[in-house]
């Protein structure tokens, strides 16, 4: 991006030089009285003329410059090296084993050219079932942290066991269909909204349906004259409907639950929504994930209450863990935090009558 708005800028600068000296010298005669003015306006139609043609040329130089760097960008992911097991594998865990216990031992990670550490000696056991909070201040490392959890990045230092095994044990493709992950970033396909949703054209409608439900996001596809056959990505689709951010996200939600995997993962996938209606849904989540190995990171910290255990990272560790009550009796930075927010919320509902 830097080496484009390099260009962009080259090309501008050159411009105002090539078009600023001419007519520059062009006033200059005129003013002089070594030009006539209709000498002046027969040459300030050849100068612009002749501006056209060159400015055509600059402009090819530059889309030729914009294809080369990010030919160099593709050719740099191409040659990262890829830590990951991509041929055969060990098999998944099968009914019985389901849903999988995580295990993080002396894990850390350093992001490339990054002097610090964005987490440092983690060392977490998630159970068969559990359903586990991250919590922390913006920046602690939440995201990274779930990121290593599902095999998205590879450790620095340290490992992840998946049931019991090592994550490289596994090939990477049948690894990742243990997964139902709503990120923050959310990329939608230029297709309708139930393959958005299912990746499918085929899809099971009745789990369609269960799906947007659930996170209420059925509201928005029963106002649409397509309803679920409407496109998305207007960028592709002249005629698609753009979604607000709080629809994404919801959408983003019904994806994972359509997927039905072991082990859900959200990271903060309702922080376009107001805190009651992000309880709600948590609420349905505790309930629909019964069963699964289940992580969520919020900055709303009454949202995860429900949750079997809360880890919360500070200084890139993670410095408290426990159930919602235990940390509160712990009255350490969790308690304070939650007792911020908590005022902060009634002072927003002062003076409001019911």
């Amino acid at each position: 991006m830097n080496k484009q708005m390099q260009s962009q800028l080259t090309d501008t600068l050159m411009i105002l030089l090539r078009d600023g000296a001419a007519y520059a010298f062009l006033i200059h005669l005129v003013l002089n009285n070594r030009m006539s003015l209709g000498e002046f306006v027969f040459v300030f139609a050849a100068v612009g003329a002749l501006a056209g043609w060159v400015s055509g040329i600059l402009t090819s130089a530059d889309d030729l410059s914009k294809a080369c760097v990010e030919m160099n960008d593709i050719k740099a992911m191409l040659d990262y090296p890829n830590r990951m097991n991509t041929g055969p594998g060990i098999p998944l865990p099968t009914a019985n084993e389901l849903p999988p216990s995580i295990e993080l031992k002396g894990v850390g990670y350093t992001y490339p050219k990054a002097e610090n550490a964005a987490l440092i000696d983690i060392n977490v056991s998630i159970s068969h079932g559990e359903r586990i909070a991250i919590v922390g201040a913006n920046g602690a490392g939440k995201t990274t942290l779930v990121k290593l959890l599902c095999g998205l990045y590879t450790p620095t230092q340290g490992e992840v066991l998946f049931n019991g095994n090592h994550v490289q044990a596994y090939n990477r493709d049948e690894f990742y269909t243990q997964f139902s992950i709503v990120f923050q970033d959310l990329h939608l396909i230029s297709s309708t909204i139930a393959e958005n949703i299912s990746y499918q054209v085929n899809y099971d409608r009745e789990k369609f349906a269960h799906s947007i439900g659930v996170t209420g996001f059925d509201t928005k596809i029963k106002s649409l004259p397509e309803k679920e056959n409407t496109l998305l990505v207007r960028a592709v689709h002249r005629q698609a409907t753009e979604l607000s951010g709080g629809e994404k996200q919801k959408l983003a939600m019904a994806r994972a639950l359509y997927k039905d995997a072991p082990v859900i993962i959200l990271d903060e996938p309702t922080a376009a929504l107001d805190p009651l209606a992000e309880n709600e849904i948590y609420q349905q989540y505790a309930k629909l994930t019964e069963g699964k190995t289940s992580v969520y990171i919020s900055h709303r910290l009454a949202s995860t209450r429900f949750c079997d255990r809360i880890l919360l990272i500070e200084d890139n560790i993670i410095a408290e863990q426990g159930s919602h009550d235990e940390l509160m009796a712990l009255d350490g930075t969790y308690a304070r935090m939650f007792e911020v927010q908590a005022s902060y919320y009634r002072e927003e509902t002062e003076g409001v009558t019911i």
